[in-house]
């Protein structure tokens, strides 16, 4: 009886020591999982900043053409107002001239 008694008590021993070892690999399973899971998350973010400095360098490049358009239309503006002011002179001289030839006219009838 003796040898089964230690028999059972060696067994016991041994699940003992397999359920330790069990629960070292579900923990480690746990963790792969874990960091399998880190990972790919991580390589989300990666990709997901990729995109947003992406997106802000389209900005920058966006943001610098509208500046440029802008300038353009100041210039243009201001290039227009410019060239309404002289044909609105050249106007007026055109009719001070006419004006004049008209008294001139005018005086040799």
């Amino acid at each position: 009886m003796s040898g089964l008694t230690d028999k059972i008590s060696f067994l016991t021993e041994q699940m003992k020591e397999l359920n330790k070892t069990n629960t070292v690999l579900q923990r480690d399973i746990a963790d792969a999982q874990k960091q399998k899971q880190d990972n790919k998350q991580n390589e989300t973010i990666s990709m997901q900043e990729q995109t947003i400095s992406d997106l802000q360098s389209q900005l920058a490049e966006l943001l610098d053409a509208y500046n440029e358009l802008e300038q353009l239309q100041n210039e243009t503006e201001a290039a227009v107002i410019k060239y309404q002011n002289h044909l609105k002179d050249a106007q007026q001289e055109n009719e001070l001239l006419i004006n004049e030839q008209s008294s001139i006219a005018a005086g040799y009838d």
